[in-house]
């Protein structure tokens, strides 16, 4: 029997993986990560989109996903803490960069998100988005 719980505030900024069947989606949100999960597995969702579109199946039987979030709010100085979304994005699309320049970081799991269209423009704190990087890529 699995058990587990899931606690924290539920307006601050969030990064998150989703772990299945050999792929990986990598996200942020503004909101309680479980909140933005369940959005994902909806049919319309842009993860389980994604896991279809390359023959992925949520229906199989004793398929596992696995869910981690991160709660950044303590890592933030006043600089990221200005904006939390662009900052959430800037350390998504960083963790993007760092995983497909080298894949083992996350088990060479296939990485079936993007930043393409969230990852900002004209960011100026890319020194302490790094090293928030760095921490989450060492709990991982």
């Amino acid at each position: 029997m699995d058990f587990f719980q899931l606690s924290g505030e539920i307006k601050s900024p969030y990064i998150y993986f989703i772990y299945i069947d050999g792929f990986l989606y990598v996200g942020e949100t503004q909101s309680f990560p479980a909140i933005r999960w369940g959005a994902h597995l909806t049919n319309e969702g842009t993860l389980l989109k994604k896991l279809v579109s390359l023959g992925g199946d949520l229906g199989k039987k004793n398929q596992r996903i696995k869910f981690i979030s991160f709660n950044l709010i303590d890592l933030f100085d006043l600089n990221l803490c200005k904006n939390f979304k662009r900052s959430t994005q800037a350390i998504e699309h960083e963790l993007h960069v760092r995983i497909k320049c080298k894949p083992s970081i996350v088990n060479n799991l296939t990485l079936i998100s993007d930043t393409e269209k969230t990852a900002p423009s004209r960011f100026k704190y890319w020194d302490q988005v790094n090293l928030i990087v760095d921490h989450i890529i060492e709990k991982l």
